[in-house]
């Protein structure tokens, strides 16, 4: 292994430590509470070598969920969609992403629920700059190939497709915040509110 190598892995274990302790003192104390001392002093680090990586603690924050994003965006856009049910395919994609979500309830709790100004809000405008987001496009792409084909009510697919993040959004943020951790009772709960969605969508429901 040569020395760039080296370097690249100790700088990626290093913005680890710094996530890791990050995501701690916001899920324990608040964003409010978060410092760039704080995170030095959890991972015995200097804080001028934290600022070597980072900006600000806000810079860290918006690191921690871009990293997490990427991860959601990867799974969802590697997703095998095959069933030639198309109401089975819709609910794998809605399911597949409420989960991955709640893989991290108490970081998305902490960071998502907190009004943290750098961090782009679950909330919808209907912007043009939304329309165009990788969230809306990809599912009105699919909710449009579903009314072509006869599979769907006639219904304008751009406003649902917002309708249905927006709805998808407010269910993830119940389930962070509840204090019901029976994953069996989650699960099912999960299950039905998919099938729920999915009667709002398709003809035959």
């Amino acid at each position: 292994m040569g020395i760039q190598e080296r370097r690249k892995i100790e700088k990626e274990k290093i913005k680890k430590e710094i996530h890791k302790a990050a995501s701690e003192i916001i899920i324990e104390e608040g964003y409010s509470k978060l410092s760039i001392r704080k995170i030095a002093s959890k991972i015995d680090y200097s804080p001028s070598l934290i600022y070597n990586y980072y900006e600000n603690k806000a810079d860290i924050v918006l690191s921690i969920w871009q990293e997490k994003s990427s991860k959601i965006i990867h799974t969802m856009s590697n997703l095998k969609l095959n069933d030639s049910n198309e109401e089975t395919n819709i609910k794998n994609l809605f399911k597949t992403y409420i989960n991955l979500i709640l893989e991290s309830p108490k970081e998305y709790r902490a960071i998502m629920l907190n009004n943290i100004d750098i961090i782009k809000k679950s909330n919808f405008d209907f912007t043009e700059e939304e329309k165009n987001s990788l969230k809306i496009k990809e599912t009105k792409k699919k909710y449009d190939k579903y009314l072509e084909e006869g599979l769907l009510r006639h219904v304008d697919t751009e406003k649902y497709a917002f309708f249905s993040w927006i709805s998808i959004n407010g269910f993830i943020s119940n389930m962070v915040l509840s204090n019901n951790q029976d994953k069996e009772f989650l699960n099912k709960l999960i299950d039905e509110y998919v099938d729920f969605m999915i009667y709002g969508l398709f003809k035959n429901n």
